[in-house]
């Protein structure tokens, strides 16, 4: 991940496995669109590189240079919740702003979780979750939904990228490519290193 101070990173995560939050209900989503986020993710390689696994969580990067007090309220709240699995801080503890929140994934989107990681992004959600979580978000329903206008676009990248000739008709797969671990891992890069 490439993360900028100031603005929000945008990645698979954030855009097709976030939503599944809303779930947690309209206090949560209040005090959520109060934090500044700068990226969401489903790891941290520092941590599993501890030995420590968390799976089946959303990793959620916040500033809280913007507003130090409501983080403190809006942490506290997150820590009585079912869904809090940890936080930590991110960068230096006496001097830094940047701090992870860890949310579980609700129960009943474990299967989500797992086809989002093996990019079997049309299997994610059921009809409802759709209009429910995506009202509006035409760009991933039309991955969820494998919109044949989007199928052309898709197959035109991928036969420029991989210099290849395929084929539009019979294209079965995804319209949207695989999840890349350093885009949707944090310290990634350190992990390689």
């Amino acid at each position: 991940m490439k993360l900028q101070l100031g603005s929000v990173y945008t990645n698979k995560t954030k855009k097709y496995l976030l939503p599944s939050l809303i779930e947690y209900g309209g206090v949560f989503e209040t005090k959520f669109t109060n934090l500044f986020k700068l990226a969401i993710g489903i790891g941290d390689m520092c941590l599993i590189d501890m030995g420590i696994i968390i799976e089946q969580s959303i990793f959620i990067l916040i500033d809280t240079k913007f507003s130090r007090g409501q983080f403190k309220r809006i942490m506290a709240w997150m820590k009585s919740q079912e869904y809090y699995e940890f936080d930590y801080p991110f960068d230096d503890i006496h001097s830094g702003h940047l701090h992870m929140l860890v949310i579980k994934i609700p129960k009943r989107f474990k299967e989500t979780t797992l086809e989002f990681q093996k990019g079997h992004y049309s299997n994610m959600y059921e009809f409802k979750d759709l209009n429910s979580f995506f009202n509006g978000r035409k760009d991933e329903l039309d991955v969820f939904n494998k919109d044949p206008q989007l199928l052309i676009t898709f197959i035109d990248k991928i036969n420029k990228m991989f210099k290849t000739n395929v084929e539009y008709q019979g294209w079965e797969g995804e319209i949207e490519l695989p999840l890349k671990t350093e885009e949707e891992y944090f310290n990634m890069k350190l992990y390689n290193n």
